[in-house]
C-alpha cells in the first residue's frame, strides 16, 4: 500500500469506528425513548380514557350514533388502539365476542389486530345507563397493570372498550427512516443526528491527532537517521585510531609479560620462606593448646568436688525434713479421723432436713395448685362477665332501633338504657375486682413458685453437701463472713431475673453489706441500648447473669461488650432462679476473691 494512501484509508477507518459508536448510543436512546417515554405517555393517555371513554362511548352505543362513536375512536389520530366489542359477560376471557368498531390506523398494532389478541390489553365495560364511575386505573405513569379503585357501576352491560397498546417501530426501521432524512427532529431523530455528529467529529479529532502523531514520528526517524550516518562515519575513524593503538598495545605488553616473570622468581622465594614460618607456628599452637586442656581438666575436678559436697549437705537437710513431715502427717490423720466423726453427724442432720424440705416442698405444691385452680375458676367467671356484657350491649342496640318507632317506646327506651348503663357500670366495678383479686392470685402464685425454687435449689444443695459428707470431706460452703468484706468500693451488676426475685437478691446483699448494686431487669419488662448498659455496668466489679431468666439480645450484648473490653469487672453466669442459690454463689464468689486478694498480699 502507498504512503500517500494510507492516511485516507486511517480516515475512512475512523469515521466508521465513530458511526458504530454513535449506533450503540443510539440503541439506547431508542429504548429509553419507545419504551421509557412513549411507554408512560401512553399509560397517561390509557388512564384519562378509562375516566372519560366508558361514559362517551356507552352512550353513543346506546343512542346507536356511529358517527359519533367512529370520531371518537378515531380521535387518537391511530398512535394507540380503542376496540368496542359486543361482549356483554363479566369474566375476563369473552371467545365469543365480535369486535364491532375499531380506531382506523395505518401502524402495526392495527394490522396485527384479532379478536384472540383482545384479552392481552386492558379494557372497561360499557353500560346501560352510561358508568359514572372508574372501577380501575393506572397508580403512576411507570405502571404496566391497572388497579382497581373498589368503585363499582351498576347497570346493564352493553359492551367492552379495550385499550390497545401501538407498537413501536424496530430500531433498524427507525434507524432506516432517520437515515433517509438525517435532519428529521421528529421523536429519536434529532437525538440519532446529535449523537452521530459527535461520534463523527470525536473520530476526526482522533484521526487528526493520530495523523500529527504519525508525523512527528516520521519526521524524528529522518533525524535519527541522519545522526546514525554521522555516527558510523565517525566510528570509521575511530577504528582506524584504535588499529594503531592496538599494535603499540601489543609492544607494551611484551615488555609487561618479561618482568612478570622476574618478579614470580622472587616471588617464590619469599613464598618459601613463608611456608616454613608457618610450620613453625603451627607447632607452637598445638602445644599451646595440650596446655589449655590439662588446666580445663584440673579445674572440673575441682568444680566436680564441690557439687559432690553439696549434694551431700542437701540429702541431710531433706532427710531432716522428711521427718518433720512426718510428724506433721500422723498429727493431720488424727484430726481427719475427728473431722470425719462430726461429717458422719452433719450427713445424718441434713438427711434429717432433706426430708423436712421435702414435706414443705409437697406442700407448697399442693397450695400452688390448689391457687392455680381458684385463678381458673375466677377467668372463667370473668369470661362468662364479659359474655353477659356482650349481650347487654347487643340489647342495648336492639333497643336504641325500636326507640325511634314511637314516642311512648323511646321513653321507655331511655329508661331501659339507663338501667343498663348502670348494669354496665356495676358489671365493670366487678370485673375491674376480679381483674384485681386475678393479679393478687397471680403474685401469690409467683411468690409461691419463686419459693419452690429456692427450697429445690438448697434440697439440691444438701443433698451434694450429703455427697461431699460420704466421701470423707468436710461440707464446702459455709456462709461466707460478710464482716471480712470491704464492701465500700464494691460495685455488683444483676442482669436478668425476675422482679420479685431480683428486690429478694437486694435485700440480701444489703444486709451483707453490699449496697451498691445495679439493676439490668430483662427486655420483657425494659428495653435498654447497648451504649446505655454500657454506661450502667462498665465500671462494676463484678455482673452477674441469671441465665434463666434473660433475653439472648441481653446476653448477646453483654459479650459483646466483654469482647470489645469495655467491662473492667468480671462476668458470673448463674443458672439459678431462686434467691438464696444467686445470693449464695455471689458472696461465695466475693468471699473467694477477697482471699485470694489477701493470699496475694501475704506473698
Amino acid at each position: 500500500m502507498k504512503r500517500s494512501t494510507r492516511p485516507l484509508w486511517r480516515l475512512m477507518t475512523a469515521i466508521a469506528t465513530g458511526f458504530g459508536i454513535s449506533t450503540v448510543i443510539n440503541t439506547s436512546d431508542y429504548q429509553g425513548y419507545w419504551y421509557g417515554t412513549i411507554r408512560r405517555v401512553q399509560t397517561v393517555d390509557l388512564n384519562i380514557l378509562s375516566h372519560i371513554a366508558p361514559a362517551k362511548l356507552s352512550l353513543a352505543l346506546m343512542k346507536g350514533d356511529t358517527d359519533e362513536l367512529k370520531r371518537t375512536l378515531d380521535s387518537n389520530y391511530g398512535l394507540f388502539g380503542l376496540v368496542v366489542t359486543d361482549c356483554t359477560t363479566t369474566q375476563t376471557e369473552c371467545p365469543g365476542q365480535k369486535i364491532l368498531f375499531a380506531s382506523n390506523s395505518k401502524n402495526q398494532w392495527r394490522s396485527s389486530l384479532t379478536v384472540e389478541s383482545l384479552p392481552q390489553s386492558s379494557y372497561d365495560f360499557l353500560m346501560n345507563p352510561p358508568p359514572i364511575k372508574t372501577e380501575k386505573s393506572f397508580k403512576s405513569p411507570h405502571e404496566e397493570n391497572r388497579d382497581a379503585t373498589g368503585n363499582r357501576n351498576s347497570g346493564q352491560i352493553i359492551g367492552r372498550v379495550y385499550y390497545v397498546r401501538g407498537i413501536p417501530p424496530t430500531f433498524l426501521n427507525d434507524y432506516w427512516r432517520w437515515i433517509q432524512n438525517p435532519f428529521s427532529t421528529s421523536g429519536t431523530h434529532k437525538a440519532y443526528f446529535v449523537n452521530s455528529m459527535l461520534s463523527l467529529n470525536v473520530a476526526l479529532l482522533v484521526w487528526v491527532l493520530v495523523e500529527f502523531l504519525l508525523y512527528r514520528k516520521r519526521v524524528r526517524e529522518a533525524t535519527l537517521l541522519r545522526d546514525a550516518q554521522r555516527v558510523q562515519s565517525d566510528l570509521q575513524v575511530q577504528l582506524q585510531e584504535k588499529s594503531s593503538l592496538l599494535s603499540e598495545r601489543e609492544q607494551y605488553r611484551a615488555k609487561q609479560e618479561k618482568r612478570n616473570q622476574e618478579l614470580e622468581a622472587v616471588i617464590a622465594q619469599y613464598h618459601n620462606k613463608l611456608i616454613q614460618t608457618e610450620l613453625e607456628q603451627q607447632h607452637n599452637v598445638e602445644h599451646l593448646r595440650n596446655l589449655e586442656l590439662q588446666l580445663e581438666e584440673a579445674q572440673q575436678a575441682k568444680v566436680e568436688g564441690r557439687e559432690q559436697l553439696e549434694t551431700i549437705v542437701l540429702l541431710q537437710n531433706q532427710i531432716s525434713i522428711q521427718q518433720q513431715e512426718n510428724a506433721k502427717t500422723a498429727e493431720n490423720l488424727t484430726r481427719l479421723r475427728h473431722d470425719l466423726k462430726i461429717a458422719n453427724q452433719q450427713a445424718t442432720e441434713s438427711s434429717n432436713r432433706i426430708q423436712t424440705l421435702n414435706a414443705s416442698i409437697a406442700a407448697l405444691s399442693q397450695e400452688r395448685n390448689a391457687a392455680m385452680e381458684h385463678s381458673t375458676a375466677l377467668e372463667t367467671e370473668l369470661q362468662a362477665t364479659r359474655t353477659q356484657m356482650i349481650q347487654s350491649t347487643q340489647l342495648l342496640s336492639t333497643l336504641q332501633l325500636a326507640s325511634q318507632e314511637t314516642r311512648q317506646s323511646q321513653r321507655w327506651g331511655r329508661d331501659y338504657e339507663q338501667c343498663l348503663e348502670d348494669d354496665n357500670q356495676q358489671l365493670n366495678q366487678c370485673i375491674q375486682q376480679l381483674e384485681q383479686t386475678r393479679q393478687s392470685i397471680s403474685d401469690e402464685r409467683d411468690d409461691l413458685q419463686f419459693e419452690v425454687w429456692d427450697l429445690q435449689e438448697q434440697l439440691d444443695w444438701l443433698q451434694n453437701q450429703f455427697k461431699v459428707a460420704h466421701i470423707h470431706q468436710p461440707p464446702r460452703w459455709v456462709a461466707p463472713d460478710s464482716s471480712g468484706l470491704d464492701s465500700s468500693n464494691l460495685r455488683i451488676a444483676i442482669v436478668g431475673g425476675h422482679q420479685r426475685m431480683r428486690n429478694c437478691v437486694l435485700s440480701r446483699l444489703e444486709k451483707s453489706g453490699l449496697n451498691n448494686v445495679v439493676e439490668i431487669p430483662p427486655f420483657s419488662e425494659k428495653t435498654i441500648d447497648q451504649s446505655r448498659l454500657k454506661k450502667k455496668i462498665s465500671e462494676c466489679d463484678l455482673v452477674v447473669v441469671i441465665t434463666r431468666y434473660v433475653g439472648h439480645e441481653l446476653t448477646g450484648m453483654v459479650s459483646n461488650l466483654r469482647e470489645n473490653g469495655s467491662l473492667r469487672g468480671e462476668i458470673m453466669n448463674l443458672n439459678y432462679r431462686g434467691v438464696t442459690g444467686v445470693t449464695r454463689e455471689i458472696l461465695e464468689h466475693l468471699g473467694d476473691s477477697c482471699s485470694s486478694n489477701s493470699e496475694d498480699d501475704i506473698a
